[in-house]
């Protein structure tokens, strides 16, 4: 496929409206984070399974009502957006059935 002379300007706008929408700071840590967690799991895969299941299990024995009642909530406000009166509220174009 011939490549146009637009496309290396649109790449390149692509490439930098991505790298103007990450915020540097936030980024590093976060990978940080994640490369720490991976490499911690896939050293220490036994203790690392041990470590996460206890965890699980606390979060959800002290959060568990917490989970039921933001599911509750969720399709609660699903069915008030189906039911009443934002219902007939297209999102699509005007001519869209």
């Amino acid at each position: 496929m011939p490549q146009t002379p637009d496309e290396p300007a649109l790449h390149s706008t692509t490439r930098r409206r991505i790298r103007d929408s990450i915020h540097p700071r936030v980024f590093g840590w976060s990978a940080a984070v994640i490369v720490l967690f991976v490499v911690f799991a896939a050293s220490f895969p036994e203790t690392a399974g041990v470590l996460f299941g206890d965890l699980r299990s606390r979060i959800t024995d002290a959060f568990g009502w917490f989970f039921i009642l933001a599911i509750i909530l969720f399709l609660g406000f699903c069915a008030w957006l189906a039911l009443g009166p934002y219902a007939r509220v297209r999102l699509g174009p005007d001519d869209s059935t």
